[in-house]
């Protein structure tokens, strides 16, 4: 299977290199289309076949752009966790605070937020009927 860089060479003109670029940064074609200054009439005088290449080439680089970060980021985890633990002991509490939270709420999951409701009630839920029941007694 041939490389990125080599299908993305075989593209008629940097137009369409540009679209394929565009492409893997939005997520539509006249998106993509328009943030690479091409005129609608144009993009869709090119075949079928082609705009699909292209759409197809553009997800493959969103993969590899996601691929290389999750690489990058992956290989200073540790580092960064270090840093969320050195909060802890900085002079500063609301640092404190913040980097306990953090670490509590990555390892623990955030608290439950309550959730108001406002508006006409048509299915009610069956745990909150139970709710209600124990409130009443």
């Amino acid at each position: 299977m041939e490389d990125l860089s080599t299908l993305l060479e075989k593209l008629e003109n940097d137009k369409m290199r540009d679209y394929v670029f565009a492409r893997s940064e939005t997520t539509s074609d006249s998106d993509a289309y328009k943030r690479a200054h091409i005129n609608k009439a144009i993009f869709y005088t090119w075949p079928k076949e082609t705009r699909e290449l292209m759409n197809k080439l553009a997800v493959k680089i969103r993969i590899d752009h996601s691929f290389r970060a999750r690489s990058i980021l992956s290989e200073h985890v540790a580092e960064a966790a270090e840093v969320k633990i050195s909060g802890l002991k900085h002079r500063d509490e609301r640092i404190k605070q913040s980097a306990s939270t953090e670490i509590l709420d990555r390892m623990l999951g955030k608290p439950k937020q309550a959730v108001e409701h406002s508006g006409e009630v048509t299915e009610t839920i069956s745990i909150v009927e139970v709710i209600k029941a124990h409130a009443e007694e």
